[in-house]
């Protein structure tokens, strides 16, 4: 059977590089699954949830903004993930997810919307509410 190059990619480095059977990835336009053969394709990503499938084993990472390549090289498929963070989903702390979503809702609220500082702390606490439902799913 066929399977994908899979690599995540974030600032700090690689998190992940695997052969997997497919790779589901939340894009600005929804969900894609990205299986061997797939055509070539660069789309945008938000945060959610990117799942691995490798022999009946699923994987799950919460991922936060950034791109995804998929590219042909003969007979290999290669996805590259590039992302702001990734992290595996069974390795998530709740507790400091949430404590870290409550610190910047608390910040923004006392931010008026028009403050340049408004739209990184919603981003920030988007980040952090995705990694408290990846989290609790798998806990």
């Amino acid at each position: 059977m066929s399977e994908i190059e899979l690599h995540i990619i974030t600032p700090l480095g690689q998190v992940l590089e695997a052969k997997v059977e497919s790779v589901s990835v939340p894009t600005t336009s929804g969900i894609i699954t990205i299986l061997p053969n797939h055509i070539p394709l660069v789309s945008v990503l938000k945060a959610g949830e990117l799942v691995t499938f490798k022999d009946g084993a699923k994987v799950s990472y919460a991922v936060w903004n950034g791109v995804v390549e998929v590219a042909s090289t003969g007979q290999d498929t290669v996805v590259t993930v590039l992302v702001n963070r990734s992290e595996k989903a069974a390795e998530i702390n709740i507790e400091q997810a949430e404590a870290a979503y409550k610190r910047a809702k608390d910040i923004q609220d006392g931010i008026h919307e028009s403050d340049i500082d408004f739209a990184r702390f919603e981003s920030l606490m988007e980040k952090e509410l995705n990694r408290v439902h990846i989290g609790r799913k798998y806990k």
